[in-house]
């Protein structure tokens, strides 16, 4: 499904139900650490949905990620806010905050109640996509979000719209698929680069790159 149809889909089911509202782009991931493919990711959808803010939300103890190494929380989200330089990005700590594991139901309830009169569009990676239907309450998150996939390095795009195309089917929330090419950049291969001393640029915003020199950041 191209991202024009998406949209146009999207418009003709807000208009018909009566729910035209501001948008609200959702981006939730360790970010450990934010990279340039995360900002990439979070203008482009602004640019091509028309988000309103885009929420980039950290992990506290995400139950996906139980064996790679993961930076505290004060300095993930110290990244975060140095990396986020457009008006319309944010940073919450809604999750970091909450105690045990973090699942995004949870975010989005909570969300929900702030943002009470605005449509949600949760921003992933094609990869993600695929481990959907292991969230927690997964047919409730898809009462409550809209998505934009992104594409990754070697994707199998057939794979990709055919699993789209069948949450699509559901009528419940809408799955589109972002024109823009993602920034094939890897969170573990910075980290790799940062205890092997190697270049980091144009894996980083600068300020990043600065902080975990200066921090000490991944240096086990």
């Amino acid at each position: 499904m191209s991202e024009n149809t998406c949209m146009s889909e999207l418009a003709d089911y807000y208009t018909a139900t009566s729910m035209l509202q501001s948008r609200i782009g959702i981006f939730g991931g360790t970010f450990n650490p934010v990279h340039n493919g995360h900002i990439k990711m979070g203008v482009d959808a602004h640019d091509e949905f028309g988000l309103l803010k885009v929420i980039y939300i950290p992990t506290g103890r995400p139950p996906h990620k139980k064996d790679d190494f993961i930076a505290n929380d004060q300095h993930r989200l110290a990244m975060l806010d140095l990396a986020l330089s457009y008006p319309y990005m944010v940073s919450s700590k809604i999750e970091i905050d909450r105690r045990g594991f973090t699942y995004t139901i949870d975010t989005l309830l909570t969300l929900k109640k702030i943002f009470k009169e605005h449509e949600f569009y949760y921003i992933i990676g094609s990869d993600t996509l695929f481990l959907l239907s292991s969230w927690k309450n997964f047919s409730q998150v898809l009462t409550m979000t809209n998505f934009i996939v992104f594409l990754r390095e070697n994707d199998d795009i057939e794979k990709v719209t055919r699993t789209m195309d069948f949450y699509n089917s559901l009528g419940v929330k809408r799955f589109c698929l972002a024109n823009a090419p993602g920034l094939f950049i890897s969170s573990s291969d910075i980290r790799f680069r940062v205890l092997n001393n190697l270049d980091l640029k144009g894996h980083l915003p600068e300020e990043v790159t600065n902080y975990i020199k200066e921090n000490g950041v991944y240096l086990k």
